[in-house]
């Protein structure tokens, strides 16, 4: 399945402290912060490592400093 267009969120598991990737929206679905929160409380994002359902954005730092780490 190939994705045109979707946002991906960068998460961590406020549980066991695992990465992962969320996407969210397809295409103009989500084009303000508003609706994006309001995408995210209607599907949460779920932990593939614990399952749980506590997690947070990395932040914009957390998230340049992730991509150079990987390379």
């Amino acid at each position: 399945m190939n994705i045109i267009d979707g946002e991906e969120l960068r998460m961590v598991c406020q549980d066991c402290g695992k990465q992962f990737k969320h996407i969210i929206g397809y295409g103009p679905t989500c084009p303000t912060p508003w609706l994006r929160d309001k995408m995210l409380k209607e599907y949460p994002p779920i932990c593939p490592n614990c399952s749980s359902k506590k997690s947070k954005r990395l932040s914009i730092i957390g998230n340049i400093l992730d991509r150079l780490v990987r390379k």
